[in-house]
């Protein structure tokens, strides 16, 4: 929501069976390879309550709003586990007035 007066989007990653949230290099975390993650605050967790640990992360709002028109539109996070491993997440969002 553009009028939304929040400083942050946050971020929810979970990774397929046989790979740890905990390995997930923050640093590395980009939406649409222009905004990065921020270093704090991160949470380690469950927090859609499947059984599965995911990692919670922030991003700067403002940022993010420059680089995304309204509407329905794909937004693709990419990073990296510690060891190099490269990982690739994409959702459709709406941004709305």
């Amino acid at each position: 929501n553009l009028k939304s007066k929040g400083k942050f989007v946050t971020v929810y990653i979970e990774l397929p069976e046989g790979f740890i949230v905990r390995e997930i290099d923050i640093s590395s975390l980009s939406l649409n390879d222009s905004v990065s993650a921020l270093s704090k605050p991160v949470e380690i967790g469950d927090y859609d309550s499947d059984g599965i640990g995911d990692l919670m992360v922030k991003f700067d709002r403002q940022k993010l709003i420059q680089v995304l028109a309204p509407g329905k539109q794909r937004v693709t996070l990419r990073g990296r586990l510690n060891d190099r491993t490269p990982l690739t997440g994409i959702d459709v969002i709406r941004l709305i007035h």
